[in-house]
């Protein structure tokens, strides 16, 4: 499905491929059965699912089926009205269904010599990425070292550096960020390591991350953002 699938399932799930005579379903199960870590794989797996199947073939999702093996949650309700399948819940076992004609479809082809032409263009088209200026080194440093205080800001940051927090504010303004950007970033990404080690609930890493509560854990992971900060 995508690289970042491979990092956040493949050591996390038993993923099965099941073709019956009208129907194809991957059928799924997790390694660590806690609840709520549950919960977070069957949410992005089923919407990374979808979005893919949305760009190969509209009429791939609107003919596919998902059972969740819980009750239905706030992150999971919406599936049906986004993408338009069927979506049912307290089912026994986590199932992504298809019907097998119209998974059985062509697809059309990819253009191999035009897709190196436009990856070659962007490659020397794209501007490296600057490297990041010491103030903001040193703002990502000490968050990292802190992440799990519950008050963790801008204003202790500022002190730890000898400057005034309107100061800081301004000098990561003028390197394109701010104080609640590097914080989501850092966040995330502590976050995101704790969950592929599969060691820690769900709880306990939002704890770790300074997350108000495991719905703001799933959302960042989910939308790419902290709302918390």
């Amino acid at each position: 499905f995508s690289i970042e699938n491979s990092i956040h399932f493949v050591s996390m799930m038993l993923i099965e491929l099941i073709e019956f005579y009208d129907e194809l379903c991957l059928d799924m199960a997790s390694v660590y059965p806690a609840d709520d870590l549950l919960v977070y794989l069957c949410d992005r797996f089923a919407s990374s699912t979808l979005a893919l199947l949305t760009v190969l073939m509209k009429s791939m999702v609107e003919n596919t089926k998902i059972d969740f093996p819980f009750g239905r949650e706030d992150s999971l309700s919406q599936f049906a009205e986004e993408f338009g399948c069927q979506v049912r819940f307290d089912q026994p076992r986590f199932k992504i269904s298809m019907l097998t004609a119209v998974g059985k479809t062509e697809l059309p082809n990819a253009d191999q010599i035009l897709w190196s032409q436009i990856t070659t263009t962007l490659a020397k088209n794209m501007p490296a990425a600057a490297p990041e200026s010491e103030v903001v080194i040193k703002v990502r440093r000490y968050i990292q070292a802190n992440l799990g205080e519950a008050e963790l800001n801008v204003a202790k940051v500022a002190t730890s550096m000898f400057m005034s927090e309107r100061t800081l504010r301004r000098r990561l303004t003028e390197n394109e960020t701010s104080f609640r950007e590097v914080l989501s970033q850092e966040r995330e990404k502590r976050a995101r390591d704790l969950l592929v080690t599969g060691k820690l609930s769900m709880t306990d890493i939002a704890v770790i991350c300074g997350y108000a509560d495991t719905s703001s854990l799933r959302r960042c992971l989910s939308n790419g953002t902290n709302e918390d900060s």
